[in-house]
């Protein structure tokens, strides 16, 4: 809501949105309407595709955070998106790859826990050996 209506604190609409996209979310989500409404957050929300980039390409980022991959301040994410909207084999390619890289944490192996996922942590021990343990 925030993108549609007071994007910064502004009183005005993200303007790095494209204008009929913000057309429709407008009918979508009025201002003093239903806050529990969802919306896809892409063009084919139920296909499994790389429409998402591509949409961020057209300023169709439904999120402050997805918009900001391809026009915000982050070295390499802009040629990320550009690189997966134009070629879907190589987004399907390396989403494999990261799918069984994240599920790859196995007990008993080093690892370790980042504060920030692309850098490694210094000086600081967030390594861990053996398997998680969830307390309730």
């Amino acid at each position: 809501m925030h993108r549609l209506y007071n994007q910064s604190d502004t009183g005005r609409p993200d303007d790095h949105m494209n204008d009929k996209y913000r057309d429709m979310l407008y009918g979508v989500c009025p201002i003093n309407g239903d806050e529990n409404i969802t919306c896809g957050l892409d063009g084919t929300p139920f296909d499994f595709d790389n429409r998402y980039f591509k949409d961020l390409m057209r300023l169709k980022g439904f999120l402050n955070s997805d918009q900001d991959l391809f026009g915000g301040k982050v070295d390499g994410t802009k040629d990320m998106v550009r690189r997966f909207a134009e070629n879907k084999e190589d987004f399907f390619r390396a989403f494999a790859d990261r799918m069984v890289k994240m599920g790859d944490l196995q007990s008993g192996k080093p690892a370790e826990i980042r504060k920030n996922c692309r850098v490694i942590n210094e000086n600081e021990d967030f390594s861990f050996h053996g398997r998680f343990i969830l307390e309730t």
